[in-house]
């Protein structure tokens, strides 16, 4: 059983990433430069990136990395944007998105272990992922949080895209008679 590891030329590529990573961390250290000030969800990202990367690459053996890549990636993704909106209470609702992080890779997992079943189950997964966030989203940000304002310019643009619309349709009609 070959691991990615033990090719002496992936070793090799990792050891020069490893001791290259140390040196810019000993060197924004030194000459104190806050380089990641508002990056550091990336240092929670990075990982779910090998991951993938590993489970992209790594054929039907490591397939499974998947799970940890999307989930720390996601949880990346997340944090990166609370901190760069200061909206930590997001939280409250952000969560529901892991079923559908877990949906992406069964569907992964699935598309390269040639397994329907358990691409329609990621597909499911996705789907109702997505349905909890939108409405828990809308619950926590309306109704608890009250960002009633940003709700109606909402309703006011999706209510004028839908006038638009059927005065277009209205007056193509019109035009073919």
């Amino acid at each position: 059983m070959n691991t990615w590891l033990q090719n002496t030329d992936n070793r090799t590529k990792a050891g020069y990433a490893l001791v290259a990573l140390g040196v810019g961390f000993l060197l924004m250290q030194w000459l104190n430069v806050d380089l990641w000030g508002g990056m550091w969800p990336l240092l929670v990202a990075a990982p779910g990136a090998l991951f993938v990367y590993l489970a992209n690459r790594g054929g039907l053996n490591n397939v499974g990395m998947i799970f940890p890549g999307v989930i720390l990636l996601g949880t990346g993704a997340i944090l990166f944007y609370q901190n760069l909106t200061g909206h930590w209470a997001s939280w409250a609702y952000a969560w529901s998105l892991y079923p559908a992080l877990i949906g992406f890779g069964l569907q992964f997992q699935g598309t390269h272990r040639d397994n329907d079943s358990e691409v329609r189950t990621g597909r499911e997964m996705i789907k109702w992922g997505v349905i909890a966030f939108v409405g828990l989203w809308l619950f926590f940000e309306l109704m608890i949080f009250g960002n009633l304002g940003n709700f109606a310019w909402l309703l006011l643009i999706i209510g004028g895209f839908i006038l638009l619309q059927q005065r277009h349709s209205s007056e193509k009609s019109k035009n073919d008679l």
